[in-house]
């Protein structure tokens, strides 16, 4: 995948987004298979599959409750099984593209913007740094539950909370500080 271009791999996972909410529950499981196949191919192992879903347990859980709730529950597991995909694609894609590659193709699809004086160079900045810190901020939360774990704090949510905005905070500040120390300017 880190072959592709940017843009292919945003199209493919439009693409496979589409495909999976109009296909049936044997084709979402061969695209399932194929992204976790991908996953392989390109030298991440099941760790690193397991590392992106825990991320997202407890939604994928709840979501899955709330849906059996408003239909058959074979029909949950099939809508729970897509957003699991199309989360592990754009898992995978945000592995392997560099954020620099990912913020030219930003400015490229959002270039027409410029006639409506927008700052597209700003809007691509975020738009792939958001991309980007959401399997960090993933792996933050699970580093957090380690460390609660191992000073025996079980699920205390508001501590959770707490550790991560904090950190994540942190985060955000360097990344600010890195941004001002290299000059970047979203000057048009």
């Amino acid at each position: 995948m880190n072959l592709l271009i940017p843009a292919g791999k945003f199209i493919t996972l439009i693409i496979t987004s589409i495909y999976v909410y109009h296909a049936n529950m044997t084709s979402d499981s061969v695209v399932l298979f194929a992204v976790l196949v991908l996953f392989y191919l390109y030298g991440y192992n099941h760790k690193t599959i397991w590392q992106q879903l825990r991320v997202i347990g407890i939604f994928l859980i709840f979501l899955l409750g709330m849906d059996c709730l408003t239909m058959p529950v074979w029909q949950a597991v099939l809508c729970v099984t897509r957003v699991v995909i199309l989360y592990l694609l754009a898992g995978l894609i945000s592995l392997t593209t560099p954020i620099s590659l990912t913020m030219v193709m930003f400015e490229k699809l959002l270039a027409p913007l410029r006639l409506f004086k927008i700052n597209v160079k700003a809007f691509a900045l975020i738009f792939a740094m958001s991309l980007r810190f959401i399997p960090l901020v993933g792996s933050l939360i699970q580093q957090i539950r380690e460390a609660q774990k191992a000073r025996s704090i079980e699920r205390d949510m508001l501590s959770l909370l707490q550790a991560s905005f904090v950190n994540i905070l942190k985060m955000q500040n360097a990344v600010a500080e890195a941004i001002e120390a290299r000059g970047f300017s979203l000057e048009e």
